[in-house]
């Protein structure tokens, strides 16, 4: 019979990820999500959004991070003065 070794690695910081609170984990996937939102906002304006006065351009947003008990959103788009675009 062959002998089988196993070497774990980073099992410490495997375990304080699982011990996130839930609040804890929220927190950080709303800031990961409103990263995104941000890369995605700016590839919109860079690559998608057209552009006459620069109105609708100026007018991207992305919102804060919101919570609605599990639930986790980032609002992202256009309007204000540009609403009429």
């Amino acid at each position: 019979m062959s002998e089988v070794t196993i070497k774990l690695e980073k099992v410490a910081e495997v375990v304080r990820t699982l011990n996130l609170t839930q609040q804890e984990t929220l927190s950080r996937l709303g800031r990961a999500l409103h990263t995104e939102a941000e890369l995605i906002m700016t590839d919109s304006k860079e690559n998608y959004v057209p552009v006459d006065t620069g109105t609708l351009r100026a007018s991207g947003f992305v919102g804060p991070i919101q919570h609605e008990g599990p639930k986790i959103y980032v609002e992202l788009g256009y309007g204000g003065e540009a609403s009429a675009y």
